[in-house]
This record gives structure tokens, sequence and C-alpha cells, in this order.
């Protein structure tokens, strides 16, 4: 039993994630969380080996973890053969094992992820989630549930919906037919100080589905949380989180008290459909940010007011680079004399750079058959985020001389009876055809196609913002075939190429992220030990950037 009468148990299945903390804000857990005693048994990769140590392990509550970081952990692959109990009477267990060498910083719930893919293919080892959040985002989220709370106390027949934490601050989306205001964001903000300084606890408690649906409904809350309560697996925990008057359907997590959120500031309102379908209704999007302190928080809006003053969209218009005309269409960009000259010049230079590395230009057309973006799987797994395809004429007289509705036509297109066409989403499929129009011999190999591809997406309106999301845009696009023993050096030459992109027009401050496919997903095809293969040598090369 731990200090605060719950019995801790370590196994696969409920640890969601193994969090480092500093020792000091161990000490100030409070009892019924924090587990006193040496508890686990840790191997740990050090220089030059392993080396082991036993270490006081804090606590296993809500599938998460607390262990002490004493500043030499690089890494840890945390691996339990069978549950293990964990009490004080339980010096420590000896189930701990392995270890994942080379990671240079100590193991955070951001950088666990790079975990996550090692682990992939092993089921008997903890799956560490993308799920957790880091102590900013945990600031962010519980003050997206301190807005709810004011707004509720403000606008009592608001409905809410979900208010995540994002990487630059929060939101919560809210269903009122009063329009906020700017005056209304002030109102709103005096009274989450309010909530604040009142230094309510975030408490999390557990319900049954039905208990759940009950207590939404009791708070008139059933138009948006009953589905976001059906979107919970059956099975999965349901749980709610609760500060003061406010309780809302929520996985976490939070921080302890209100009065942990010592920065913050609202920033806008913007319209968000319901689930982010067009097709829904419009929702009231309250945006804003925090932060641990208000030097921080400062600095921020710093970098905004900075930023504002160099929004593209502005620049733009001042120095008559684009045009964006709404008889053209939204997200459609119109390049002026002076913006294609900047245009010209890139692309000039980047397309110098790939016949460095030995890059083919071609070009495609901006239309093609429907059918082959059927084969290439684009269409329909994709088609939420394409234009609609353009039925052949004839097809579509004879298709209306028979009485075909709308719905059947749109169902005959689903179905592969009805051909078109359709604006190009991407350019692979004709960049492979063109590898596939004459022989090859594997000495021919590789064959770099490169192209200032012109591609069209259905962005829905609301997402649309000046050149950075748009419905058609030109990339410089390429596509690399070569044997299994090529790829590592293929992959290479790609981020080299980056690289002296981004060094030439002096971007430095960048993330690497790796995309790897869904296993559990039917969308993709080939032999998996070839998908293996491919991303094995892209984590390879990833790890030796510099």
């Amino acid at each position: 039993m731990g200090p605060g009468g719950d019995l801790l148990i370590i196994e696969p299945g409920p640890i969601q994630r193994v969090v480092p903390m500093a020792v000091r804000e161990i000490q100030t857990l409070d009892p019924a969380t924090r587990l006193h005693g040496q508890a686990l048994h840790r191997r740990i990769g050090v220089q030059g080996g392993v080396k082991d140590r036993d270490d006081p392990f804090c606590a296993v509550k809500d599938g998460v973890a607390l262990c002490p970081d004493w500043g030499e952990l690089k890494t840890a692959d945390f691996q339990f053969h069978k549950p293990c109990k964990v009490g004080t009477g339980l010096k420590w267990a000896n189930h701990l094992i392995g270890f994942f060498p080379g990671h240079a910083e100590p193991l955070t719930p951001r950088r666990s992820g790079l975990l996550t893919d090692d682990l992939q293919s092993r089921p008997d080892r903890l799956h560490i989630t993308m799920k957790e959040m880091t102590p900013l985002e945990e600031i962010r989220h519980s003050a997206s549930h301190v807005l709810a709370t004011a707004v509720l106390r403000l606008f009592p027949e608001a409905k809410l919906d979900i208010g995540p934490p994002t990487d630059s601050g929060f939101y919560y989306d809210f269903d009122l037919d009063h329009a906020f205001t700017g005056e209304d964001l002030e109102r709103i903000e005096e009274e989450m100080a309010k909530v604040i300084k009142e230094n309510q606890r975030f408490e999390r408690f557990e319900t049954t589905r039905e208990e759940a649906e009950k207590l939404i409904k009791e708070r008139g809350q059933e138009a948006y949380k009953l589905g976001r309560l059906a979107d919970i697996p059956e099975g999965d925990p349901i749980s709610f989180y609760r500060n003061g008057e406010f309780v809302d359907l929520c996985a976490g997590t939070h921080v302890n008290y209100t009065k942990k959120i010592k920065a913050f500031k609202l920033l806008s309102v913007a319209g968000a459909y319901h689930r982010g379908d067009e097709k829904n209704k419009q929702l009231q999007r309250i945006y804003g940010t925090a932060y641990p302190s208000k030097a921080e928080l400062d600095e921020h809006m710093e970098r905004i007011e900075e930023a504002r003053k160099r929004d593209h969209r502005k620049l733009g218009r001042e120095l008559q680079l684009f045009h964006i005309d709404e008889a053209v269409g939204q997200g459609l960009v119109l390049w002026t004399p002076k913006g294609s000259v900047i245009r010209q010049e890139l692309q000039d230079f980047i397309a110098g750079e790939l016949r460095k590395q030995g890059y083919s230009q071609v070009f495609t057309p901006h239309i093609g058959k429907l059918g082959l973006y059927r084969t290439s799987g684009h269409f329909p797994y994709y088609k939420e985020s394409q234009f609609s395809p353009i039925i052949e004429r004839e097809a579509m007289e004879a298709l209306a001389d028979e009485g075909c509705s709308c719905a059947e036509l749109s169902n005959k297109v689903e179905s592969g009876d009805a051909d078109g066409f359709l604006l190009k989403p991407m350019n692979c499929p004709m960049h492979i055809k063109i590898f596939d129009s004459q022989p090859h011999s594997y000495r021919d190999l590789p064959i770099r196609l490169a192209e200032f591809g012109t591609v069209y997406r259905w962005e829905q309106s609301g997402e649309l913002s000046g050149m950075t999301r748009v419905r058609g845009f030109t990339q410089d696009d390429a596509h690399i075939f070569c044997t299994e023993e090529q790829v590592e050096e293929e992959i290479q030459g790609c981020l080299d190429l980056v690289k002296i992109v981004f060094s030439t027009l002096g971007m430095s401050d960048y993330r690497v992220r790796i995309g790897l496919r869904d296993p559990d997903s039917s969308k993709y095809t080939g032999d998996s030990a070839l998908w293996d293969k491919a991303e094995a040598a892209l984590r390879k090369v990833a790890k030796g950037l510099d």
C-alpha cells in the first residue's frame, strides 16, 4: 500500500509514460502521490557502459510513473517482465533493465517519442507514447480549463467542446449565440485571474460511461460532450477534472492548483468548425497562451509583435510581391512581377543544387485521370483534402439522361463505376509513370527525378492563411528510384541538399521529425520488411545529423 492508501502496481499495460523529475519537484508532491523509500532497481546507460543503481521510485498513478533524475541519466529502456507491486515496505524490485545509449539529454515527456519508434516492434516492452504532456503543456491545458470556468461564469448558457494545449498556447471552443468581442476577452481575463487567485485544486475522478452521461446532462453540456464521450473506446477509463465549480470530461493532465498558472494572456477569437468539418456548426474558438513566468510571457508577446511587423501577408502587400483575389479563388496565389523575380531566383538556385546531385528535371500536367490516383491510393483515401473529381463530359451527359442524382454520381465515382480526372494532389504517380515508361537495368540506378510541380489541395476556408495554407502551390518535389543498398546514401544526399538550402537562406533554428507508417493502417502497400529497412535507414541518417 502506498502512503495514500492506494496499491501502486507497475505492469506493462497501465503505465503510459515514465517522467524523470528533479528531486526538489518530487519533494513537493502531495503524500497521496509521493511514494517513499527505495522502490525500483534501475539499470542505466552511462559513459563507458552500464551502471546499476537503486533509485527511489516516486509514483505510479493514473498510468504515469514519476522517478528522480539525478542528472546522469541519458535514457532508459523501461521493460517489465511481470507485474511488480510497489509499496513502502518494498525497497526495490529488479525488473527494470536494458538501455538505449546515445541520447545526450535526459529522457523527458517530449523526448520520449524518440523511444516510441524503437519500441514499436517490441510488444514485451513498455510503449512510451507521445500523448503525455510536458510541464508547460500542463500549465496551458490547465489555463484552458480556467478559461472555460471564467466563460461559464460570465456566459452560463455557453456550450463547451474541447480545450487542448498547443505548441504556442491553448484554446477552447464554445457554442454561444453572443459573438465574443475584444471587450469580452478583457472581462474573461479578469475572471480567469480571480479563478487563479482562488487557488482551486485540479482533481481527477473516474466514472462509468453511464455516470459520465448523467453528469454531462446534469451540467447541460450534452451538445458536444456526449459526442466526445462516445469517442472514448469501450474499456478505456473515463475521467473528469474538477476545479472549483467547473467539471470537464478530460484525460488530463493538469497542474495541481490554479495558482501554478503564473502568467497567461488571451490573444484572439476565431471561427472553428466542430471537429474541423465545415458541414458542422461553426463554434467560437478563444486562443490564449500561458507561461511559467511573466518574463517568459512578455518575451513571447514581444515575439508576436515582431512577427506581426514581419507578417508575409503584410509585407507581400506593401512590397507588391503577390496578390490573392476573391475573383480568382481563395488560397490561389497570383505572383506579381516583383514577386516572380524572387520566386525565379529561388527556383534557379535550387535547380542548380539539384543538378549538382544528379537529379533530372521533369514536367508533368496539372491534371490526371482519376484511375491513376485510385491505383496510387490518393483517391479515395485522401479525398477529403482534394478537389472534387472532374467527370468526363460524355459520361456526365449520359448519367444525366439516366436521371442519376448527385448522391448516386458520388457513389459511382467512389466505387469506380464513373471515371474522370483529378487536379493533381501529388506528383508521385506521374513520376512513377515516367520511370516506368522505359526499361531500366540496376546499373542505371539510382535514378533521381525532380520537378517544380504545382499541386492542388482542398483546404477548408477557415484554414487558409496567406501563402502558408493555400489550395494551389508549387513544391520542389523529387522521387528517387534505387536499390535497397542505396537507400541510406540517397537519404543522406536528400538531407545534405536540405541543409545547403537552409544554410544559404540563413535558417539554423529547425527540428527534424521522422514520419513513419502506422502498422495498424491498411493504407500501405508492399513488403513490411522493406518498410522496416527503409525506416531503419531514416532513423540512422537522422541520428547522424549535426
